[in-house]
């Protein structure tokens, strides 16, 4: 759209696994649909999780790494979720295991594969969320490589730290945009941050940590998840819901609505 400023690509990024970063992804993009907000949720995890919790099904066949780094290919391989109205999905699962293995082999391989693929999009949505696999290899840094905000899960714990210090370090070798570094708390309260337990670790790049956190609530996200809704459709008055709406709306408000993030191609 003519006048209309890059989407800005956020990423959900950690090295660790079981940190919450898919519910995380999901919800975020349902979340700023729900808002009005045209949005793209990019499954980039072989597993296709995200694809599953949204109502689809996960993407087999073939993706080429070509079709991947192609702007208009990558749209035309988006697909809209059932629910809500404006949220668009590029699929994952098995077909990201092919490109993760075709990735391996290649000597360099590259890792603007998934920012050149974008090119279109960005123009097309409001923002973009990116589900990024749980690992640093070539696929993972393609994710990294395409982030201008990296919003990372925060549980509190001190066993998360050095997964949290590896993804931003990763992240800082491959960006060559300006990146914004964003911690949200999951399932911590506020206070117990503030009296010691682990937050955002020291980074060279811009960074904060929302005022909002997400409550945890494994049951009705389950719950939720095996449906293929968004957890404030599926309970809308429950905590977790609640939670999720507020922290959406600070990301509109601090991240997406911020002034446009500059991105080099």
């Amino acid at each position: 759209m003519i006048g209309q400023p890059q989407a800005p690509v956020i990423v959900l990024g950690s090295h660790k696994g079981g940190v919450g970063r898919t519910v995380t992804a999901v919800n975020l993009a349902a979340m700023f649909a729900q808002a009005g907000r045209r949005t793209l949720l990019v499954d980039f995890d072989p597993k296709g999780d995200a694809t599953a919790n949204v109502g689809l099904p996960r993407a087999h066949g073939e993706r080429t790494l070509e079709r991947l780094a192609d702007p208009d290919a990558f749209v035309e391989d988006c697909r809209p979720a059932s629910c809500p109205p404006g949220l668009d999905v590029l699929p994952g699962g098995p077909v990201m295991e092919k490109l993760q293995a075709r990735l391996w082999r290649d000597e360099d391989p590259p890792i603007d594969l998934l920012k050149r693929g974008l090119q279109v999009a960005r123009q097309r949505y409001r923002v973009i969320v990116v589900d990024a696999l749980p690992a640093l290899d070539p696929l993972g840094c393609n994710a990294l490589a395409a982030a201008d905000v990296l919003l990372l899960p925060l549980s509190g714990t001190a066993f998360s730290t050095p997964a949290l210090c590896e993804t931003i370090e990763a992240a800082e070798r491959v960006c060559t945009s300006k990146l914004l570094v964003v911690g949200v708390r999951i399932g911590v309260r506020k206070e117990e941050m503030l009296s010691g337990r682990q937050g955002l670790p020291p980074t060279r790049c811009a960074c904060m940590v929302l005022d909002s956190g997400i409550a945890y609530d494994a049951h009705t996200l389950l719950q939720a998840t095996e449906r293929g809704l968004p957890v404030f459709e599926y309970a809308p008055g429950s905590r977790v819901a609640r939670s999720f709406i507020e922290f959406g709306r600070e990301m509109l408000a601090r991240v997406v609505e911020r002034p446009a993030v500059p991105s080099s191609v």
